[in-house]
């Protein structure tokens, strides 16, 4: 019984982790395109 219960633990804080690094990613990944699209303004008004 406390087998399970270390192993749920784990497995509840593994899906934690990957959680909070898809979610860091993905706002990193959300800022890079609002960067982007406002150098693409920039550079659309240059061309």
């Amino acid at each position: 019984m406390q087998n399970w219960s270390v192993i749920t633990i784990s497995l509840i804080r593994e899906v934690v982790f990957a959680y909070e690094a898809i979610l860091i990613v993905s706002l990193i990944f959300f800022n890079v395109l609002i960067i982007i699209g406002k150098y693409g303004v920039v550079i659309d008004a240059f061309l």
